[in-house]
């Protein structure tokens, strides 16, 4: 993963994670605009949600991505491609594929295959 600031400042970010068996969660929080691009973690699926923005939005793909509502990163063959506004708080889930795999069978979610992230 590579992160540029895109916004002119002091940089200060708050980084939080948390490890629940196999699950890593994180909480971001920045105060400069930033692009991050690069391969997402080989194995797992990233998702991310954006909770908060002072001003502008987060952009995935060059999509705006509502906070609160837009679930966003499906796409684990994808890279991560993401700028994010000034000020921003953001989550995000990581969880292996079997993982994740196994619990759509065990709930008989056969629509959540590779076509479902693609």
């Amino acid at each position: 993963m590579q992160n540029i600031q895109l916004s002119c400042g002091s940089f200060q970010s708050e980084f939080l994670a948390v490890q629940i068996g196999d699950l890593s969660f994180t909480r971001i929080s920045i105060n400069q605009s930033v692009q991050t691009c690069g391969l997402k973690p080989q194995g797992y699926l990233a998702f991310a949600l954006i909770w908060a923005t002072k001003e502008g939005n987060f952009y995935s793909h060059g999509q705006p991505l509502c906070p609160q509502t837009d679930f966003y990163g499906f796409d684990w063959q994808r890279e991560t491609g993401l700028v994010s506004p000034q000020e921003g708080v953001m989550s995000n889930l990581f969880i292996p594929v079997k993982t994740f795999e196994a619990y759509a069978n065990d709930l008989q979610r056969h629509d959540l295959d590779d076509r479902f992230f693609t």
